[in-house]
């Protein structure tokens, strides 16, 4: 920034940019600065002109001469390493009726002319860095398989066009997905790896949100309609191994017989602890025990239920105060809870910090992480041969559950074996960054859960102008400035010197 004349300023782009994310990021933070006089930063109506110039709105993607416009501006000033990315795909629903904003009506289906109802999001999540960003945004009416499969074919097609590496197709265990992504193959099948829409020889990957799967067998636990709830399993035996830190393995009973966990148990061992100043099964209540419809989407409360510490406790408890089926119950617990750890790794320190061998990233060694999915497999086979359908999943979800374990181990093999990782992360194949950027759609608003479509489309276009000036932002090293960083020089700024202030705010919010 430089004086012009007394009354005049000219402010150079890198300082427009800062100016712009600042604003966005902390608009009541520059207000104060801006007003306070100690730094002269641009005004509102300026900042406003920035944001306007860049068509960064998911609403003129629904041309098709503007598909996929902003990933392909954004992947020029992104490094290597964030163009191996996965497709998660996920869909919220907004409120059905037309929006008329200064002669700009919004809310029209893009393969209809009724109101859209369910919009669908397509996300690139790169499973090498923390880059993901939504690269478009599908308001829909009702849309079939057909429809659903030539837009995932479309979209694939657009991102390895402009420079990325699609590995990955990941989406919950809904009809509509299982059938777009079954006409794949020829004939149609659901499988866990098809060919590539762009290449032939090169494999896409389907697997089920693991998320979306540790919820739903959890809520085939809850609504079992038996007298306790009780799901029927082979049973299984502990094998506790010391090498350098206790390991719990498991194995299939011989000759192979059949267990029974019941939800009841939870209940009973939640009474006895009610009253006491220390309980083992500290994350139970009545309210996690008893959930609505709506709660059960939530996977922070099925993670309170489904735990170690809840296992432990009815082992603990369980044959003092004799709950009915207190051992099976810990064991299965112990299972779900377990393959939880295995497919929910994100960092690759996890594993150490929480001394757990089976939150460590998978690798080509014959470590926990890629032992216990081939247990789990082992462990489906003798389910399913258990005669009846009553105390077991529901086919879809023992579907879903069989698929992804077989795509996580073979996504991982060729992450390690053809592009040359040294270990791989099983959390990012997940949907939690789409249901992320989800919860900013309904903040931006105000907290709202009823969202329209015009939200949607304005809160992603701030999201994405954010990203992107961020990322322009960082390709200056802002520390070889001229001036130096000394905390003196912070303590009392003086007035010919606003960079230095401006410089202390970057460091703090960013």
């Amino acid at each position: 920034m430089r004086l012009m004349t007394q009354s005049v300023y000219s402010y150079s782009y890198d300082f427009l940019v800062f100016a712009s994310v600042f604003y966005n990021t902390a608009p009541y933070a520059c207000m104060f600065l801006r007003t306070s006089g100690n730094c002269l930063l641009p005004c509102y109506d300026t900042i406003r002109k920035i944001t306007l110039s860049k068509s960064m709105s998911p609403l003129t993607e629904q041309h098709d001469s503007m598909f996929l416009c902003y990933v392909k501006e954004k992947v020029k000033i992104l490094q290597p390493r964030d163009k191996t990315v996965v497709l998660p795909i996920d869909e919220i629903h907004v409120q059905q009726f037309f929006d008329d904003k200064d002669g700009s009506v919004v809310g029209a289906a893009s393969n209809s002319k009724e109101a859209a109802k369910p919009t669908f999001a397509f996300v690139v999540s790169s499973i090498l860095s923390k880059y993901k960003d939504v690269v478009h945004v599908l308001p829909t009416c009702t849309i079939n398989g057909e429809q659903l499969f030539a837009l995932i074919q479309r979209t694939i097609r657009g991102l390895e066009e402009a420079g990325f590496h699609v590995i990955s197709d990941i989406t919950d265990n809904t009809n509509i997905n299982r059938k777009a992504m079954s006409s794949f193959a020829v004939p149609p099948k659901l499988s866990f790896v098809y060919p590539h829409p762009c290449d032939l020889s090169r494999p896409l990957f389907f697997l089920f949100d693991s998320v979306h799967i540790f919820k739903c067998i959890m809520n085939n636990w809850i609504n079992q309609k038996s007298a306790g709830k009780c799901m029927m399993y082979p049973s299984l035996q502990e094998k506790v191994q010391s090498d350098n830190c206790e390991i719990t393995r498991f194995e299939l009973s011989s000759p192979v017989s059949i267990a029974q966990s019941s939800f009841n148990a939870l209940k009973q061992l939640h009474q006895l602890e009610y009253d006491s100043t220390v309980r083992f099964a500290h994350n139970l209540s009545l309210k996690k025990l008893e959930l609505s419809t709506f709660e059960r989407q939530n996977v922070n409360l099925a993670v309170r239920i489904c735990n170690d510490f809840v296992a432990q406790a009815l082992v603990d408890h369980g044959r003092k105060r004799s709950i009915l089926d207190c051992h099976d119950t810990s064991i299965y617990i112990k299972i779900i809870s377990t393959w939880w750890d295995v497919v929910n790794v994100k960092t690759p320190m996890k594993g150490l910090h929480k001394i757990n061998p089976y939150q460590q990233p998978l690798t080509k060694r014959d470590t926990e992480p890629r032992r216990f999915p081939n247990f789990v497999l082992k462990w489906l086979l003798a389910w399913e041969e258990i005669p009846g359908d009553c105390g077991k999943l529901s086919e879809e979800t023992f579907t879903a559950l069989w698929n992804t374990c077989y795509g996580l181990l073979s996504v991982a093999d060729y992450c390690l074996s053809e592009l040359g990782l040294n270990y791989v992360h099983l959390g990012k194949f997940q949907t939690d960054c789409l249901e992320a950027r989800f919860g900013q759609y309904h903040q931006h608003p105000g907290g709202k859960y009823d969202i329209f479509l015009r939200q949607v489309f304005e809160s992603e276009k701030k999201l994405r102008l954010l990203s992107t000036l961020k990322l322009k932002l960082r390709e200056k090293d802002i520390t070889s400035t001229n001036f130096e960083l000394d905390w003196n020089d912070f303590v009392r700024v003086p007035n010919d010197s606003p960079e230095q202030l401006v410089l202390l705010c970057y460091l703090t919010i960013f």
